[in-house]
């Protein structure tokens, strides 16, 4: 014996009673349209006056982009004329959201216009006529949000679209009246060491709260920004390469935003990686990089630098002048011949500090600059002293001696207002791309160290 289950007769009952709509009902989809309602029977004694065409009509109109459903129509009765007496009939209209127990806006015999905010490209509207003798009509449209819409799904991390540098991107929030597009998730992975930087615009008037949340590329939660000026720039710094971050745009009301997505890269240069101990330290007198910088657990993070120094031996003298913009980075000097050995020559935060050092043993020492993950800072590190090697680079601005007991390589840019002295005992070889720019004074000297 076969049971039919409560689900079943409901459902069958749904079409059933869908499929008398459709045999007492016009349904279209239809930008504009004009018809007509007549389903009467008047008696006046013995003779009557009747038509029976149809009693209602259900239209209905779907929103081709978001914004705002804009409606204009009319219902207007009409009068039969029966037995010599004019008899007012009925004509009613309007139109509401699928399934609505009433109507967003009610039309009248004359034209009027009803709105509906924050509708979402793919919402039907019904609407709806009924009565006894009349006519009606209306026009539908769709003003549109500014600006070009997300990609969609786009509400959970797994579905965000992933935006890239040096590119320009917009969506909208919140639109849609029967599912909500109450955020949308953005993705972007870092082509560097650096800062990802978004300039924001947006639609939303002050009343609103238009939020970014933060998340790690795992799904965790690390904080939220209101954006409260417009336009709004967003800055997470302390991005490795390879580190993956989603943001989530949010706004307790319907709105449109562009923005402009910038990767900002360390102020002295891309860091060069892996120099993360004495095994992979760089062996250079040019010294520059940044520490600190991590955000997702599936890149490591860069907490330390290493690099060698020239081999010194008791007696000489360096002198570190450590540039550092944010930070705080300290800066220590360990020993490849013991490993104990720690020598701290500072900490500084968005400031320039110098300190020298004596060795008391020959051997080779390795420079460390060191700060705490997501404390990141970009540093450079000018050395003189009495070295045999010094190879240079970058850009200079400072006032500042610079002494080696052999040669100096040179490709520097020495940068109005400098004033840079080179010594070295044996030669000066100034490289291709060195440059002295005007209002700099730049020396140089055959005579070694002081």
């Amino acid at each position: 014996m076969k049971t039919i289950h409560r689900r079943q007769i409901r459902t069958t009952i749904y079409l059933f009673f869908y499929w008398m709509l459709l045999l007492t009902n016009q349904i279209s989809s239809q930008v504009t349209v004009n018809g007509s309602i007549s389903n009467y029977s008047i008696n006046c004694g013995s003779s009557s006056c009747e038509e029976d065409v149809n009693s209602s009509a259900r239209h209905y109109y779907v929103a081709p982009v978001d914004g705002m459903l804009v409606i204009s129509g009319f219902a207007a009765p009409g009068t039969i004329q029966c037995c010599g007496v004019v008899n007012q009939l009925t004509c009613s209209g309007g139109f509401r959201k699928l399934q609505g127990f009433t109507n967003v806006h009610n039309f009248s015999p004359d034209l009027t216009t009803g709105t509906l905010d924050c509708v979402m490209a793919g919402d039907s509207i019904e609407l709806n006529f009924s009565g006894t003798f009349g006519t009606y009509g209306y026009n539908a449209s769709v003003i549109p949000t500014q600006g070009s819409a997300d990609p969609e799904p786009n509400t959970t991390i797994e579905q965000a679209y992933f935006i890239e540098a040096n590119n320009s991107y917009s969506g909208h929030v919140n639109h849609g009246i029967y599912q909500l597009d109450a955020w949308d998730y953005i993705g972007f992975e870092a082509p560097g060491v650096g800062k990802l930087s978004i300039d924001i615009s947006h639609t939303e008037d002050e009343d609103g709260v238009f939020q970014i949340g933060v998340f790690r590329n795992d799904g965790i939660f690390t904080g939220s920004t209101r954006v409260d000026t417009n336009p709004f720039v967003f800055e997470q710094d302390c991005l490795s390469q390879g580190d993956t971050i989603y943001l989530r745009l949010a706004n307790n009301d319907c709105m449109a935003y562009f923005f402009d997505v910038n990767f900002l890269l360390p102020t002295f240069g891309d860091d060069i990686e892996p120099n993360d101990d004495t095994s992979t330290a760089l062996m250079s007198t040019d010294i520059f990089g940044s520490v600190g910088h991590n955000f997702s657990d599936e890149v490591l993070p860069d907490r330390e630098d290493y690099y060698q120094l020239p081999p010194v031996a008791i007696g000489d003298e360096l002198t570190f002048n450590m540039e550092v913009v944010g930070g705080p980075i300290q800066f220590r000097l360990r020993s490849a011949m013991f490993s104990g050995f720690v020598f701290n020559l500072g900490v500084a935060e968005d400031e320039t500090i110098v300190n020298s050092f004596q060795p008391t043993f020959d051997g080779i020492f390795y420079l460390v600059p060191t700060s705490n993950t997501g404390i990141c800072g970009d540093y450079k590190v000018e050395l003189s002293g009495c070295v045999e090697e010094l190879f240079l680079s970058g850009s200079q601005s400072q006032q500042i001696d610079i002494e080696s007991g052999g040669f100096i390589h040179s490709s520097q840019e020495i940068e109005s207002g400098a004033n840079i002295q080179y010594d070295a005992a044996d030669y000066i070889f100034l490289d291709l791309g060195f440059q002295v720019n005007p209002n700099a004074i730049f020396l140089a000297f055959i005579d070694g160290c002081d």
